[in-house]
C-alpha cells in the first residue's frame, strides 16, 4: 500500500504523530471540567492513532522496499529502449 503522493503521507503522519496523541490533553480537560464521554473520546482517538500508525508504517516499508525496485526497472526499460 503506497499513498498517491508524499503530501497525503506527510499529512497523515502529522495527524498520527502530533494531533491524535493530544488525547492526553483532551482526557485531562474532560476530567477537570467534568465533560461527558471523555474516556470514550480518548479511547476512540487512541484506537484511530494506533490504526493510522500501522497503516503509515506498512506504507513506508512498502515504499522503501518496492520503490527502489520500481526505479531500477524504469531505468532499465529506458536504457533498453534507447539502444
Amino acid at each position: 500500500m503506497i499513498f498517491l503522493n508524499n503530501k497525503v503521507y506527510d499529512v497523515l503522519k502529522v495527524i498520527a504523530l502530533i494531533i491524535l496523541p493530544l488525547s492526553e490533553l483532551i482526557a485531562s480537560i474532560a476530567n477537570i471540567w467534568g465533560l461527558p464521554y471523555g474516556s470514550q473520546i480518548v479511547a476512540t482517538l487512541v484506537a484511530i492513532d494506533a490504526f493510522m500508525g500501522t497503516i503509515i508504517k506498512i506504507a513506508s516499508d512498502s515504499y522503501s522496499h518496492l520503490g527502489a525496485n520500481a526505479i531500477d526497472i524504469n531505468i532499465d526499460n529506458i536504457n533498453t529502449e534507447g539502444e
